[in-house]
């Protein structure tokens, strides 16, 4: 016997080793995600960070005077977004370089990638504009710890670009931080937008003529590209274009922005940025450029396509004489100091799409150029799957960047160790000693379970027997547990994913499928501790029963046991994610039906929540109590007699007999 419980102590300490290991696997799964690869490590401040990477040779080496730009903020508590935004940038400019010119063009398949091919076509950088943490010495982020963020933001944009078409193409402009004079609020109100606060720091593409650019097209992270022929005539619009936004129409989207940049502009913006005339409407740059350049009234509708179009269709001109006025038309677009309002295909918001898919369709059927994801929920977020449909489109060149992982393998580890945890509270059976401490022998738990079994398991009570409140705990303790449990554990599960466990860099539908089986795990462990404690409470109530009471009890209950609820239980989870999988199936072949895709949620979750509530969380308790009774092999002798409910006459030897088999 000691043998034995040497050696189930040496299996539990191996246990837990195991699942300590699995813990510092999946932590140190995070922390070695970055690494100073090619980044310099001997940088010590802004103005060594800044001279480092902002050099004629690092930023424009091939004298290009037209480029790409996008604008990433090093916040130093928000690693998270840092990343998302990331993910986003480089997705933007992946679809930029697969959609360029047929001679620019790349295939879709990451095998057949020809890199150095895709290295000499494409003739156009890209701009990432990074902001370093803003120095705040009361918070502790002094300028030597916001330089080292700096260059762990800066390692994932080296990962990020290596051995790509975009290694030798994405330049990294340091910039010092902005101070927004709104701090995000609205003009027109107290609200105060925290997305907000960086985005001043966009003013720096206009500082971009320092290193030569005459020409940028500016796009925001949750931007794609699906035409980059047509957009690339933007290069020849004139001082500054935009697209009318959406919702507030006199005004521009700041998701593109096509500038000429000159430091002098920059000068004269940071001059009035805190003046109340050019006082921003929605607490970000956006408002405060549409004052900027009174884009409200000075914007005339951009007509190059037009002319363009009448040159081509002209009957007069033969192809040579077409070709000439046509470049000498851009030239003279380009050159032009207007504010133009570009069409709505270059900076195609998504809303319209659900809101009138109508308009969307006949009026832009495929000719978009530009797709903006402006809902709160980005691309890069899970959640976005499958019912945002145009996250697909997104996802296409999302799985082609290097940050792209199909597998989580920190969240599986994850999941792991929860099971682990879950095997232990089986093996161990610990609860089961703390059920047994804790359950007395004449105490409420005792009359709330002697209530449920005669009145809900055997349908016969005697009322006057029992308080009203033991009528209230029977519910609490043996019909509510159940659906809380399920309840909870899902509302944690997901609210940990949202906040915590979710990086942008998985695959969509696999952390989906990791969700599911944490939940699953979650409500396995806690599902073990609830049957652990009323099977010991109900054997606690079986050794007070007499054996002739038990006998019968058990005749009924086996009239009442479902041999299929185990079935019922192991199976329900597989089912539910077989389902939730072939749901996805369903939303990828109804592309673009957002309609059907709530019918298929709202009938998915009906069937789902009926078959959890009434065939497996409200029985729960009643099969634990049937098996628990059924189960119960004791010998007779150790059945000690007292009286049932009904039965208040009891004898002085049959107490006296109770409290011998208690002992």
């Amino acid at each position: 016997m000691a043998l034995l419980v040497i050696q189930q102590r040496r299996l539990t300490i191996i246990q837990i080793l195991v699942l300590a290991l699995c813990f510092i696997l999946s932590s140190s799964c995070i922390s070695s995600s970055s690494s100073f690869n090619s980044v310099p490590t001997s940088v010590n401040s802004y103005l060594e960070l800044e001279q480092y990477f902002n050099r004629v040779e690092q930023m424009n080496p091939n004298g290009q005077t037209k480029a790409f730009t996008a604008f990433v903020s090093c916040s130093f508590n928000e690693w998270k977004r840092n990343i998302d935004y990331l993910v986003g940038t480089f997705t933007l400019f992946q679809s930029i370089i697969e959609n360029a010119k047929p001679a620019h063009a790349l295939p879709s398949s990451n095998n057949d990638i020809n890199t150095e091919n895709q290295k000499e076509t494409f003739n156009y950088n890209f701009i990432l504009i990074m902001v370093p943490p803003k120095l705040d010495p009361s918070k502790g982020i002094t300028e030597e710890k916001a330089v080292r963020k700096a260059l762990q933001f800066i390692s994932e944009v080296y990962r990020a670009k290596q051995n790509t078409p975009l290694e030798d193409k994405v330049r990294i402009f340091v910039s010092p931080y902005i101070t927004n004079p709104t701090e995000g609020k609205h003009g027109s109100s107290s609200n105060t937008e925290t997305r907000y606060i960086d985005t001043f720091n966009k003013l720096h593409i206009w500082n971009l003529d320092e290193f030569g650019y005459k020409k940028i097209i500016y796009f925001d992270a949750d931007c794609f590209v699906l035409d980059t022929i047509q957009l690339e005539l933007l290069f020849s619009c004139g001082h500054f274009c935009a697209v009318s936004d959406l919702v507030v129409t006199d005004y521009f989207n700041g998701g593109l922005m096509v500038i000429e940049p000159n430091h002098l502009t920059f000068n004269d913006m940071m001059k009035k940025v805190k003046d109340p005339a050019y006082l921003s409407y929605d607490g970000g740059e956006q408002g405060f450029i549409n004052s900027y350049f009174d884009f409200r009234r000075n914007a005339t509708f951009w007509r190059l396509e037009e002319e363009l179009l009448q040159i081509e269709n002209d009957p007069t001109l033969d192809r040579r004489e077409k070709e000439e006025k046509k470049e000498a038309l851009k030239l003279d677009y380009g050159n032009r100091k207007n504010v133009y309002r570009l069409p709505f295909k270059y900076n195609s918001q998504v809303p319209l799409f659900y809101v009138s898919k109508y308009a969307w369709y006949t009026k832009f059927k495929d000719n978009f150029v530009a797709i903006h994801m402006t809902l709160p929920i980005k691309p890069w977020s899970f959640v976005s799957f499958p019912m945002l449909d145009y996250s697909y489109l997104w996802y296409k060149y999302f799985r082609q960047i290097n940050l792209y992982q199909f597998f989580p393998l920190d969240l599986a580890l994850y999941n792991i160790s929860l099971g682990l945890c879950c095997y232990l509270i089986f093996k161990i059976g610990i609860f089961v000693k703390l059920c047994n401490s804790f359950i007395g022998n004449d105490n409420w738990l005792q009359k709330s379970l002697e209530f449920k079994i005669y009145f809900f398991t055997l349908g016969k009570t005697n009322f006057e027997s029992y308080s009203l409140i033991y009528c209230f705990t029977s519910l609490l303790l043996f019909t509510l547990p159940p659906i809380l449990i399920v309840a909870i554990n899902t509302t944690v599960v997901v609210f940990l994913f949202l906040l915590f466990l979710h990086f942008p860099t998985y695959d969509p539908h696999v952390v989906w499928n990791n969700m599911f089986v944490m939940i699953t795990i979650f409500n396995t462990i806690s599902f073990t501790i609830y049957n652990q404690f009323l099977q010991s409470l109900t054997l606690q109530f079986m050794r007070k029963q007499k054996m002739n009471e038990v006998e019968e009890l058990r005749e009924f209950l086996k009239l009442k046991a479902s041999p299929l609820f185990i079935q019922k239980l192991i199976l329900s989870p597989i089912g539910i994610i077989v389902g939730f999988n072939l749901l996805f199936l369903l939303f990828v072949v109804t592309y673009g039906q957002l309609t059907a895709h709530i019918a298929y949620l709202t009938v998915y979750s009906c069937v789902v929540l009926y078959f959890l509530l009434f065939h497996l969380l409200l029985p729960y308790s009643s099969q634990i109590i049937i098996r628990a009774v059924l189960n119960d092999n004791r010998p007779s002798h150790t059945k000690s007699v007292v009286s049932s409910p009904n039965n208040n006459n009891s004898s002085e030897n049959e107490l006296k007999e109770l409290k011998e088999s208690v002992v």
